[in-house]
């Protein structure tokens, strides 16, 4: 009568929902997809703690509240988005920087007080670990799995116990010989520096032998470095990290023992 269209059915009103169905948290995870829009746009490095703060009361918890004024939202997806919103708090590749530049002042700080006689990588949570460290502890395992090191020349990098195998998922020698302990990478390569393929052949095998002599090794002047496996320039990033975390999760559920998976999906 007044030109008005009728619609048989209407998904959305105001951008909210008109029917709720069983599967609450699939329905409002948009909430979820924007918040992280606004982490992974946002380089936390570039702020202070207060720039941090403003933004995440102004931005951040701003993008959930008009749907919570109508329905109530379901606890693991506030927790998702808790979690977000903590990672980008906490810089969430504090881990890394202390992985790759231990020097810098809060990484000799938290050496000090949480992993003194050894690296961040095997580092434990400690009796009585304060918020900042229990916050860059969480990250730790999917720092680790989804980084090796790249080889130089090989002074630093143990044969058994680190991950530099390129090709299978855990980086690592599978079922080595037991007396390789004490051995460096540096070990398997001739004066020169460059692989000895007879003495890796006799100690490993034809198949673990390949994987290695195909591993580009470098001179004996360049360090060896440890990087990001999933990104060209081996430098660890909050966007490549969440990828990561939803494909390990994918993979194995449980991989991550602290609290479970990352990111529940």
């Amino acid at each position: 009568m007044f030109g008005v269209r009728l619609v048989d059915c209407h998904d959305k009103y105001f951008n909210l929902p008109t029917f709720v169905g069983k599967c609450k948290r699939e329905l409002f995870s948009f909430i979820k997809s924007r918040v992280w829009n606004k982490v992974k746009g946002w380089n936390s490095f570039l702020f202070s703690q207060a720039g941090k703060e403003t933004l995440i009361k102004v931005m951040f918890q701003a993008i959930p509240s008009y749907t919570m004024s109508c329905f109530k939202m379901p606890k693991r997806l506030i927790k998702d988005i808790h979690r977000l919103i903590s990672w980008f708090w906490w810089e969430s590749n504090a881990g890394w920087r202390l992985i790759r530049f231990p020097d810098f002042l809060v990484g000799k700080v938290l050496k000090g007080c949480y992993f003194p006689n050894c690296s961040f990588l095997e580092a434990k949570i400690g009796g009585s670990p304060s918020y900042t460290w229990m916050s860059i502890w969480w990250g730790r395992e999917l720092i680790e799995m989804g980084s090796r090191w790249r080889v130089g020349s090989g002074d630093m990098i143990r044969v058994v116990e680190d991950r530099w195998i390129l090709n299978n998922n855990s980086f690592r020698i599978l079922d080595p010989p037991p007396f390789l302990d004490d051995f460096c990478v540096s070990d398997l390569c001739t004066p020169n520096g460059s692989w000895d393929a007879d003495f890796i052949r006799n100690l490993f095998g034809d198949v673990v032998a390949m994987d290695i002599l195909s591993i580009p090794v470098g001179s004996l002047e360049h360090e060896d470095t440890f990087i990001w496996h999933h990104i060209r320039d081996g430098e660890y990033s909050v966007k490549s990290g969440y990828k990561t975390a939803l494909i390990l999760n994918a993979l194995t559920p449980r991989l991550l023992t602290s609290g479970g998976s990352l990111f529940d999906s």
